[in-house]
């Protein structure tokens, strides 16, 4: 199992549907690390984000809600230089 070099990392886990937030949270917690879901963070506030050292983006019904997220850690001084996962989904093509 690999282990954080510098202890647990603390992240902050986005957006998306609540049963994956909690579930990555839950498993997280579980690897020792330390993580908070947040299921729906007030737009332009980048206060779910302080103290973490990696952002984790689900998937959201809205491309706009993940944008706007991802420029506001981009544009905000204190997150700028955070390290972001986005997590994305690809449509089936059924046909």
């Amino acid at each position: 199992m690999l282990r954080p070099a510098r202890g647990p990392a603390t992240i902050a886990i986005l957006g998306g549907d609540p049963v994956t937030g909690k579930a990555l949270e839950s498993l997280l917690a579980s690897a020792e690390h330390a993580a908070r879901y947040f299921s729906d963070y007030p737009e332009g506030d980048a206060e779910p984000l302080e103290g973490a050292r990696v952002a984790l983006i689900l998937p959201a019904s809205s491309g706009r809600r993940q944008e706007a997220l991802k420029a506001l850690i981009k544009n905000t001084p204190s997150t700028m230089n955070l390290p972001v996962i986005e997590l994305t989904t690809t449509p089936i093509d059924d046909g």
